[in-house]
């Protein structure tokens, strides 16, 4: 609602722009009658400036000499001319002039001097001109002729002084048109000379302000396609705007505003380009439309416009000036059909309630009443005022605005899912932490479990066993020497003997000894020396880099991957020698590496229900590590985990590489 607010302000501003430039109120100022006008009683110092509007002599296929108009009595017309307008259609004899053709104008102006410099203001006329006052040429513009092969047009403004100390001024023109499809002239000014060059400065100072407008607009749009090319529609926008930047700059609705920084620019090369640009920011608007509203603005539609848009842009390069202006009659039509669909098709989206499309419908339906005044002005259907350039302003602002309206729409939906992705995320995070703290108790309870088992095992079974191997004992002291008895007892304590020594290993083997330990080396240390001193197999552990002290469940955990991967390599690899390091690099990750000569692992044999490497792997999950197990390129097994260190502190190891730990 604030944004159809806007538009709507922004259509009121436009409208009082113009009026406030083009509407200069003049209560009834005299008209040119029978090719006289009677400024005689008019004040040029107090009153502004008056259009010589009305009826002109005419004198059909003349050049006549400007001072015949000095002399007492006129040459014969050919009737009079309507100024503004054009001779196309009328009638002289049994000829139905078509708009080519020369001619002379005549107009005599009866004034008063005045203490202002005077002048005349002449825009928007016959692509061939001159200008003579009083007998003496003041203007000129491209070249007049007979024939067309030897007629120059070039569209030009002018702003001529006349001479102040004179009561009668004869104004004289000599035109041609060979090029156009019917030429004419739009309305001769005449006033103050400061105040039609300040009049003159305001109409290029608001061209120069819809040009810069729509420039800037081009820019910032292709800058946003280039750092987001998966929307093309600010790419259709941007050229669009510059389309129609050079179309202004070129075209007679700005007063050839291209001329005050090209004053070299002929005038058949302005006509040819403003078309072009004309066709091309028809063809992408209707593009940048169907980017936005794909189901409203069809393809087949959207093709076709190209194809017209395309033919008619070559033929704006290629053919005669006198072609193209006639083909652009049947243009206008087809635009005018474009602009009667694009306004349903908008009128559609809004009522689906398309994100923008409200405002682009506001913001079209100025210009497409502004874009109709210009067209049929240049059909010379209408006499008014070129209007179009601010009519674009306004547009394509309603198009900058409608889509950074569904940018915005698109980053609150970002930013909305972004926030529920934190959320969420926020809740996995404490799953996760809820899971682990879960994990790391429920292994905090089996160590506590394999320690009262192995309490169980030593307190009870063992001392049990070695109870009854000292009633063996006893028994034998019993028996006669030598007997049979005495022989079965020894067995029997022997077997009880053996029993009693794998009860203790068993129970050492369940007992957590890392728990024990703060510093992870000492626990490694430890378990290390006992599974070398049970096996028999030599075991080193190696201790690289910095001295680190992971403490919590990294002790318990990385203690558990290398028992876990001793046992393996004893019970399946058949080694000669295990190596266990641990280092910890300068980026403070600590890697923990058990390695063995054995046999390898295809060749080892496989356990049933082995669950080592699973084991091994979930508690390196548990602390964040990485684990992996590979082949040796000299043959055997190398286990691997690597992880962050829990807290480190730096000391310098001893003067050798490698400390070595052994029995």
């Amino acid at each position: 609602m604030r944004l159809n607010f806007l538009i709507l302000f922004l259509l009121l501003s436009a409208a009082a722009i113009f009026v406030g430039i083009t509407g200069r109120p003049d209560g009834s100022p005299p008209k040119v009658q029978q090719g006289v006008i009677d400024l005689r009683g008019r004040d040029f110092d107090r009153q502004p400036m008056i259009k010589l509007d009305g009826e002109w002599d005419f004198y059909w296929r003349r050049f006549l000499d400007p001072d015949v108009f000095q002399r007492e009595s006129k040459p014969a017309s050919d009737g009079t001319q309507e100024i503004p307008g054009s001779w196309a259609g009328r009638q002289f004899g049994d000829e139905t002039a078509d708009g080519k053709g020369f001619s002379t104008l005549h107009l005599r102006i009866l004034t008063r001097p005045s203490k202002s410099p005077l002048g005349l203001r002449l825009v928007g006329f016959y692509p061939a001109n001159r200008v003579w006052v009083n007998g003496q040429l003041i203007s000129e513009a491209g070249r007049i002729a007979e024939r067309a092969e030897d007629e120059v047009m070039n569209h030009s403004l002018q702003i001529v002084a006349l001479p102040n100390d004179v009561q009668i001024v004869d104004l004289v023109l000599h035109v041609s048109n060979f090029h156009m499809r019917q030429a004419g002239t739009s309305s001769i000014q005449m006033g103050r000379l400061a105040d039609l060059q300040a009049f003159q400065i305001q109409k290029w100072g608001l061209a120069m302000l819809s040009i810069g407008t729509l420039l800037l607009m081009g820019f910032y749009h292709l800058a946003l396609y280039l750092l987001r090319r998966r929307n093309p529609s600010p790419l259709y926008l941007g050229l669009n705007c510059l389309f129609w930047t050079i179309y202004i700059a070129s075209n007679e609705s700005s007063e050839w505003l291209a001329r005050v920084f090209f004053p070299q620019a002929s005038g058949e090369l302005l006509f040819r380009i403003w078309p072009i640009c004309l066709f091309m920011a028809s063809a992408f608007a209707f593009q940048f439309y169907r980017s936005l509203y794909p189901k409203e603005f069809p393809r087949w539609m959207m093709q076709m416009l190209w194809g017209i848009s395309l033919v008619y842009a070559v033929l704006a390069i290629l053919a005669p000036v006198s072609i193209v202006t006639a083909a652009m009659a049947g243009y206008y039509l087809v635009t005018i059909a474009r602009m009667i669909f694009s306004a349903w098709a908008l009128f559609q989206a809004a009522k689906r309630k398309r994100v923008g499309a409200l405002i682009i419908l506001d913001g079209y339906l100025l210009m497409l009443v502004l874009a109709a005044n210009d067209m049929l002005y240049a059909m010379d259907i209408i006499h008014s005022v070129l209007t179009l350039h601010l009519g674009m302003i306004v547009f394509m602002f309603a198009q900058s605005i409608a889509l950074a309206q569904r940018f915005s729409a698109i980053f609150s939906s970002v930013e909305q899912l972004s926030s529920e992705l934190v959320e969420n995320n926020l809740a996995l995070n404490n799953e996760i932490a809820g899971r682990t703290r879960l994990q790391q108790e429920i292994v905090s309870v089996s160590e506590e479990e394999r320690r009262r088992i192995s309490h169980v095992l030593h307190d009870g079974l063992c001392q049990q066993l070695t109870g009854a191997r000292l009633q063996c004992s006893g028994m034998a002291a019993l028996c006669p020497d030598g007997g049979a008895g005495v022989q079965e007892l020894d067995k029997l304590a022997k077997l009880l003997d053996e029993t009693v020594e794998q009860a203790h290993e068993l129970s050492h083997g369940l007992w957590p000894m890392e728990l024990e330990f703060d510093d992870v080396y000492e626990a490694l240390a430890t378990l290390i020396q006992r599974k070398r001193t049970l096996s028999g197999i030599p075991i080193d552990f190696v201790r690289k880099g910095t001295n680190v002290t992971c403490v919590g469940t990294n002790a318990a955990q990385i203690c558990g991957i290398a028992r876990e991967a001793i046992a393996n390599a004893i019970k399946h690899a058949r080694p000669k020698r295990i190596v266990v390091t641990l280092a910890c690099n300068e980026a403070q990750v600590a890697t923990l590496s058990i390695s063995d000569d054995g046999i390898g692992r295809s060749a080892a044999q496989k356990s049933k229900g082995g669950l080592g490497l699973r084991i091994m792997a979930y508690r390196a999950q548990m602390i964040g590590g990485e684990f992996s197990i590979e082949d040796r390129e000299s043959g055997g097994t190398r286990v691997v985990c690597s992880l962050p260190c829990g807290r480190a502190r730096s000391a310098e190891v001893s003067d050798h590489p490698e400390f070595q730990m052994s029995s």
